[in-house]
């Protein structure tokens, strides 16, 4: 059997589990059999309690060098505490979901879930990264993030399943199951169920609510469905220039108006001289349905 070439090393270490590791590691490296340093009989090296206060200052200085206080990375200051230590904003979770679903469905959102999507994300992490996200700028508290993880990945389900499927064209948005689902045109906007599912036109835009499958085929052009029939109140306007729809209860037509009147021409003005009296045509005549109508020329074709 070997001699040892030296006696054992004290050992200095705040964890007992160390102190065994390291005593058993330092008796082999000077020459002690395992045998000897964990024999089943007979006497064992056992350590020795010493209290150093040397060994203990250097331990504390040690720990006083950043180590984190258990919990530290969860509260800051409270002169400036982090946004969750705060009230949270929304401490309702039906008003949360609400905010919720307002982010979801602005359309740069929409097309960024879309597209994590397509590329392999799971509907549960994009929901927990954005409610996270939210929980973390003192929206909600965990409680409320929880109970809102379910509804999220609902919405994200009903915006992403089969939307601009296939070959969907560049800066494209589809909302809804089916929504332009094949081949869908560039800068085209489609929401709802089956809304411009094939081949919609580049430049359009379709909302569809009916439930069933919507076409628009026509470039930069705008189909709603579906429209209530109903007597209303006020005329719809669009401005060519802004593309701003509007309505008003005064409507007021300028510029010339072009009527086919070929054969019903005299007819014409006998029911406008009945309903409105004599006037002349390039006045302003007043309607009982409308304020306002400027008729400056009539021409027949």
């Amino acid at each position: 059997m070997a001699q040892p070439t030296r006696g054992p090393r004290p050992i200095v270490s705040e964890n007992i589990s160390d102190v065994a590791a390291q005593s058993v590691l330092d008796g082999l490296d000077a020459g002690f059999t395992i045998d000897e340093i964990a024999p089943d009989n007979g006497p064992k090296i056992r350590g020795e309690a010493r209290f150093n206060q040397e060994g203990l200052d250097e331990i504390v200085a040690l720990s006083a060098q950043g180590r984190p206080i258990p919990g530290q990375s969860l509260v800051n200051d409270p002169a400036q505490p982090y946004m969750w230590e705060q009230p949270p904003e929304f401490a309702n979770p039906k008003d949360a979901l609400d905010y919720m679903v307002g982010l979801i469905m602005q359309p740069d959102a929409m097309k960024q879930i879309v597209g994590a999507l397509a590329n392999g994300a799971a509907v549960a992490d994009i929901a927990m990264v954005m409610l996270y996200t939210k929980f973390t700028e003192g929206k909600f508290n965990p409680d409320v993030l929880l109970l809102l993880a379910e509804p999220v990945m609902y919405v994200i389900m009903a915006i992403g399943e089969e939307a601009g499927n296939t070959t969907q064209g560049t800066h494209a948005i589809a909302v809804g199951y089916y929504a332009g689902r094949t081949t869908q045109g560039a800068s085209a906007i489609a929401i709802g169920k089956l809304a411009g599912e094939t081949n919609q036109a580049a430049n359009s835009i379709l909302l569809n609510a009916t439930g069933s499958a919507v076409e628009n085929t026509t470039a930069s052009s705008l189909v709603i469905k579906p429209i209530r029939s109903a007597v209303g109140t006020t005329m719809l306007m669009y401005d060519a220039t802004s593309g701003e729809i509007t309505h008003t209860a005064s409507p007021v037509i300028t510029g010339d108006i072009t009527l086919a009147v070929t054969k019903y021409y005299d007819e014409l003005f006998e029911y406008i001289d009945t309903k409105i009296g004599s006037v002349p045509i390039h006045q302003p005549l007043n309607l009982p349905t409308l304020n306002k109508i400027e008729l400056p020329k009539l021409k027949t074709v």
